[in-house]
């Protein structure tokens, strides 16, 4: 930073600028001319003195505006005069002004005794007048290269007239404070024009001290400044934060920045040796000392520190997930993978279960494969699944098993089929006189089914009939009970006015039962493409088995497209299921109960020894078949455990503190962004407080207003981007204007450079991402009234205005609406790892662990998990017991040997009595006893010897007595046993 004054820095201050008899300047930075060839006017020069004297006024008050800046960017206040009135800060000029330019613009050169009074114009006046322009853009050419944003501006941006070369010599011009100004009254000799410029000089050098002080502290911060602003590129890059002053030790000077661990998170500066030394949060690390620049090497390869010479913007969201992840808690840390899906509605991602029109689904116990993107290495990982238990079953129009496809994944019937083209599929003749097929006459109005390898058929008669087809089949399992059914359907081509339709039940090895009879026709009245729903009519289904449900087109003009099926039962509130998962090698068990239409997460634990491609998640719903249920989400994530940060212990709460330090500037941002639009606050809930997706992303949008950094939006199109957003390329190299970022590199999209890119991919920058099954109880951001009514439909209590952004934790219900999580670094640990010291203390040791529930106990609702793990037996086993309704008496569970195994028993109506289940060798099999209605008497399980078998006894109606199973020494690794009684007494 050259020409810094420093030769006046041996000048002394006074505290005032004066303003004495300054007049005002014109713009065009000419003082007023001086004709010699007319006669001598001495208010002229006055005037010129005086116009000099207003220069020196703006140049002080640039100084002053310097100061200022200083004082905002680095909290600390330098030596700056004192004004006597307000005065702009902007100076203006002309160079035609200065006859003299480089080193000799501070000198003066005064009348003389042989002078004339035009020579007080053209060489005094000018070299004050260039000494005015010389401090001021001295001192605007050092606040360009110390600050982003300077606060006063060049006069001469190309140099042309002061040299950018070279240390100066400032010249004291024979300065003396003695205000006079040029008078008529007084004599007319050298004094009447030397004095009032010598005045003028001594209020540069006055000028010129103050601006050289406040140099030194623009070339070098660190000796004054008690606010540093820094950020980190590179390795380990860090958004700008603020390092406050803390203390000087010896020749030492520190600042620290929040979190303010032991003797870290802190920059030193040597003021002896003119070094800057950077200290994180690590431990085992050390920064060399660097020679003192606004821009330093940092710790690692390719990272800069650097001084951030500006004032300190707000703090955002985004900011305080940065600073939350300063401090790494301890305990186990789950991170996100790419294997997750969205949306389980797609016949490429499952295998297995029906495909409702919402999601993949089980309607009945059975197996369901959902496979996924990427590939995961070994280790242990957590697949969380949303799923919704429902009533209602959907199933898309194309999702049959006739072959039959159409718009919308509806299923359309074929109209005007020729020969040649009939495949394995019923028909219906209509009109004319029949047609022959495959040796028969089929009627007009009769129906036939289509031959594999008999594509053909003919005319039976003069007029040509006209081949359809009739029926639709479809294949899957309901839950027993009785169950309504509905068909969606439009047409799409020609005029209808109605169709007539037939729908059959058809049970394995049972007739078919007309479901929905075509004897009225289901009426179409709108345009092609309108949808209709038929009246629901109600079967019963027998069993949990595969059944046929066909859908038969009997009359009707236009062209029948069946766009769903819906299968609704509503006599059932809520489901049991338990289930068993695999994954990567491993498996893993659960067991809910869950009310309808309500959301639920169920997450599974594995424990990987090898990589897994592909990824895939198999789900076996064992039991019971109540209530259908979809699995709308599936999400992988890793367990690790998490880096603490050494020396830590007091900081556990930080992330916290950081995340609620977010959501104070969001609201704040919020509530400035409400009185922004006034009376045109938009409105997000319908009329009966509904609040969906939709409502949910433009709310978040609205909040987005004040605080650009909130979301990430991890697809942006290559025309997508908006204005005041932060990006970050996540792949491949992309440009943007005239800038090239590569992966892991952000940029903004501004005015000037508009909102489209090329090549790579970018996701918008956020501190809030879209939640997923494994973020349940993690913090979300959700409007405020935000909740979820009896119908399980989310809902919002307050209008816009007041729906202010609050934290809150994760629910089922959120992650399906589609609700936004704070970011890993706003997490807490699930589970603490650290080991806690406590006292030592004297194991008691019991023959056997026993669990007693008090005769007579009532049970209303239910019992969810419950887990024994007691060292005195080794055992790791599951235990879940649920109780619907009625009276439970002595249940009895112990175990004295090693058991890894499950028992689940589930009783929904009557009263049991006496339940017994022990074991007393090595049992790793599985116990599942289920009883629907009825009484229960003295039910006893033993096993004294080693069983890895499976045992299921299910009673669905009666009463059962004294059943004792007991294997003694019987050893069988994959043996079963199973007993089932449906209806009856067991004696």
């Amino acid at each position: 930073m050259p020409d810094q004054l420093e030769s006046a820095l041996v000048l002394s201050l006074r505290d005032t600028i004066k303003w004495e008899s300054s007049l005002d300047v014109q713009s065009s930075g000419t003082l007023t001319p001086v004709l010699p060839a007319s006669d001598f006017d001495q208010s002229t020069y006055q005037r010129r003195d005086r116009e000099l004297a207003f220069r020196d006024l703006i140049t002080s008050a640039a100084v002053v505006e310097v100061a200022v800046q200083v004082s905002d960017v680095y909290n600390f206040l330098p030596e700056k005069p004192m004004m006597q009135g307000p005065v702009s800060k902007d100076l203006p000029f002309s160079a035609a002004e200065i006859t003299s330019s480089g080193t000799n613009l501070s000198q003066v050169r005064h009348v003389r005794q042989v002078s004339i009074p035009w020579d007080a114009a053209r060489f005094a006046d000018a070299d004050l007048y260039g000494r005015d322009a010389l401090v001021y853009e001295i001192l605007a050419r050092a606040c360009q290269q110390a600050f982003l944003n300077p606060s006063i501006s060049r006069i001469d941006p190309n140099s042309t007239v002061i040299d950018s070369g070279g240390s100066l010599a400032w010249s004291l011009a024979e300065g003396v404070a003695q205000q006079q100004d040029i008078n008529t009254a007084l004599p007319l000799d050298r004094d009447l024009f030397k004095v009032p410029d010598q005045n003028l000089a001594d209020r540069d050098n006055l000028i010129a001290a103050y601006a050289s002080r406040l140099m030194q502290v623009l070339k070098n911060p660190f000796d004054a400044a008690n606010r540093l602003y820094v950020k980190v590129d590179g390795g380990d890059a860090r958004e700008p934060e603020i390092y406050t002053y803390t203390q000087t030790t010896g020749n030492r000077r520190i600042w620290l920045a929040e979190p303010t661990l032991s003797s870290r998170n802190r920059i030193v500066y040597d003021t002896l040796n003119k070094t800057l030394q950077w200290t994180r949060e690590r431990t085992n690390e050390v920064h060399p000392p660097q020679i003192f620049a606004l821009s330093i090497p940092g710790i690692e390869v390719g990272q800069t520190v650097s001084l951030v010479t500006d004032v300190p913007e707000t703090r955002d969201a985004q900011f305080w997930r940065g600073k939350a992840g300063r401090v790494i808690p301890s305990g186990d840390q789950y991170t996100d993978t790419n294997s997750y899906l969205d949306f389980t509605a797609n016949v490429d991602a499952v295998t297995g279960g029906v495909i409702q029109i919402p999601s993949a689904s089980l309607t009945v116990p059975g197996i369901l494969t959902l496979h996924m993107n990427g590939s995961l290495g070994s280790g242990r990982h957590r697949v969380s699944t949303l799923v919704v238990p429902t009533g209602q079953v959907e199933i898309a129009g194309a999702q049959n098993v006739s072959n039959t496809s159409g718009t919308l994944a509806g299923a359309t019937y074929e109209i005007n089929v020729p020969s040649g083209s009939l495949a394995s599929l019923t028909y219906q003749v209509d009109e004319g006189d029949g047609i022959v097929y495959n040796g028969t006459v089929v009627l007009p109005g009769n129906q036939f089914d289509g031959i594999g390898g008999v594509p053909n058929y003919s005319q039976a008669g003069a007029t040509d009939s006209a081949v359809r087809q009739a029926r639709v089949a479809f294949s899957l399992a309901l839950p027993p009970g009785a169950w309504e059914a509905r068909v969606e359907y439009t047409n799409l081509t020609g005029i209808s006015t109605g169709f007539n339709l037939r729908a059959q039940y058809t049970a394995t090895g049972q007739d078919a039962v007309d479901v929905i009879t075509d004897a009225i026709k289901q009426p179409f009245s709108g345009d092609n493409g309108d949808l209709f729903i038929t009246p629901a009519s109600t079967f019963v289904v027998e069993d949990d088995q595969l059944f046929n449900f066909s859908v038969f087109w009997t009359g009707g003009d236009g062209q029948f497209h069946l766009r769903r099926l819906i299968f609704e039962n509503t006599a059932i509130s809520s489901g049991s299921y338990y289930m068993n998962s695999a994954f990567g090698g491993d498996t893993s068990q659960a067991t809910i109960t869950a009310d309808i239409n309500l959301p639920q997460v169920v997450s599974f634990i594995f424990a990987g020894t090898n990589p897994i491609f592909p990824v895939d998640w198999t789900v076996n719903w064992q039991w019971l078949a109540q209530l259908p249920i979809q699995f709308r989400q599936v999400d992988v994530q890793t367990i690790g455990t998490y880096a603490t940060t050494p020396v830590s212990s007091l900081f556990q709460g930080w992330r916290q503190e950081c995340l609620e330090r977010a959501e104070r500037v969001i609201q704040q941002g919020y509530n400035a962004t409400v009185k922004v639009f006034g009376t045109a606050v938009p409105v997000f809930r319908d009329t009966g407080s509904n609040f969906s997706e939709d409502a949910l992303e433009s709310w978040m949008g609205f909040a987005e207003v004040l605080n650009p950094r909130l979301r990430e939006m991890t697809v942006i199109t290559p025309t997508g981007l908006a204005v005041g957003r932060q990006y970050e390329v996540t792949s491949g190299t992309t440009f943007y204007g005239s800038g090239t970022f590569t992966s892991g590199q952000k940029f903004y999209a501004t005015t000037q450079t508009g909102t489209v890119y090329s090549d790579g991919t970018v996701k918008q920058v956020g501190a809030f991402k879209k939640s997923r099954p494994g973020h349940f109880g993690k913090p979300a951001l959700i409007p405020y009234g935000l909740y979820i009514d009896t119908d399980s439909q989310p809902k919002a209590y307050y209008d816009t205005p007041y729906s202010l952004p609050v934290i809150a934790a994760c629910q089922p219900w959120m992650i399906d609406l589609g609700v936004y999580v704070a970011q890993d670094e706003f997490w807490m640990p699930d589970n603490i790892t650290v080991a806690l010291t406590a006292p030592d203390v004297t194991e008691v040791v019991e023959p056997f662990v026993t669990q007693v529930i008090t005769d007579g106990a009532n049970f209303s609702g239910e019992f969810r998990e419950g887990s024994l793990d007691l060292a005195i037996n080794s055992d790791a086993a599951l235990m879940a017991m649920e109780f619907t309704t009625g009276t439970l008496f002595d249940v009895i569970v112990f175990s004295t040997g090693s058991q890894t195994g499950t028992m689940v028993m589930s009783f929904d109506t009557g009263t049991l009595f006496d339940v017994v289940a022990f074991s007393t060798g090595s049992q790793t099999g599985t116990m599942v006893m289920s009883f629907d209605t009825g009484t229960l008497f003295d039910v006893v399980v033993s096993s004294s010897g080693t069983q890895n078998g499976t045992m299921v006894m299910s009673f669905d109606t009666g009463t059962l007595f004294t059943v004792t199973v007991d294997s003694g020494t019987y050893t069988d690794s994959t043996g079963t046993f199973s007993g089932g009684f449906y209806a009856g007494t067991y004696a």
